[in-house]
């Protein structure tokens, strides 16, 4: 039953994503007016029902996603340089954060692979931009992002598990939608990212209980030994830095490569 409702959930975000992507005033909505009428709430109900950090984590995303409206529907998003630098560098902090907190913890494993994963984005940060057309999507051409997007994944749900198990769920959706929404609109992973996140994130401030209920997920054997999970995450972020070692030289040297990587970068 867990499953199905996942399946749901995840029906149900990417039904609010396409809204979202697709109705500026929804966005506002949601970015803005909802969050200033859930503050009496937040504060008499829901603030001590999460961790410190999750809420530090919440209003990280929140001002991004409400920095990613201000900049796709005004003229900000002509402002290239502040719109590749601004997003790559959030998205930099949003990373960081959590690499922090398994270095405190001592989650090693994986906090090696937070910091493989910054480096290996660095490259095409400048390749983050806003569609200067009727979508005005929010793109990063980096070259197999979907890739770079499923080790995001890996090393993101590890981090949930150690520290957050009881959202565990929820977040699995939360991680899947972007590369789904990936596969199907190419570059929008980054933009994906942010919406999803922001929708679970809201959730668990509101229904924590309900999501801790009902998508709670120890079961599952894959997460039974965390130390597995975090070198499993290890073990791909290192094979995944040494392809894209391989792919940056198509920036510096195009001809020494298969003309499909060429192509990609």
């Amino acid at each position: 039953m867990t499953e199905l409702r996942l399946f749901l959930l995840g029906v149900l975000f990417m039904s609010a994503y396409h809204l979202m992507h697709s109705k500026p005033k929804l966005l506002w909505i949601l970015s803005t007016i909802l969050p200033i009428m859930l503050v009496p709430f937040w504060y008499y109900e829901a603030y001590h029902k999460v961790s410190a950090f999750f809420w530090l984590k919440f209003f990280s995303v929140l001002i991004p996603f409400n920095w990613l409206q201000t900049c796709r529907y005004t003229s900000l998003r002509h402002a290239e340089r502040l719109v590749t630098y601004s997003f790559g560098g959030l998205l930099i902090l949003n990373i960081f954060e959590a690499t922090a907190l398994d270095f405190v913890h001592g989650h090693l494993p994986n906090a090696i692979s937070g910091v493989l994963l910054i480096l290996t984005m660095l490259p095409w940060i400048d390749k983050i931009s806003i569609e200067d057309n009727n979508e005005m999507a929010l793109k990063w051409s980096m070259p197999d992002l979907f890739l770079w997007g499923f080790s995001f994944f890996i090393w993101d749900l590890t981090v949930v598990w150690n520290n957050s198990p009881n959202a565990t769920g929820v977040h699995l959706m939360v991680l899947i939608l972007p590369l789904i929404i990936e596969k199907l609109y190419p570059g929008e992973w980054l933009q994906a990212r942010g919406y999803t996140f922001y929708i679970g994130a809201l959730g668990i401030t509101v229904m924590t209980e309900i999501y801790e209920t009902y998508f709670y997920v120890p079961h599952w054997l894959f997460m039974k030994d965390v130390y597995l999970l975090e070198c499993i995450s290890l073990a791909w972020m290192i094979a995944y830095t040494l392809r894209q070692l391989y792919v940056y030289r198509a920036v510096l040297k195009p001809s020494t490569l298969p003309p499909t990587i060429q192509q990609a970068a």
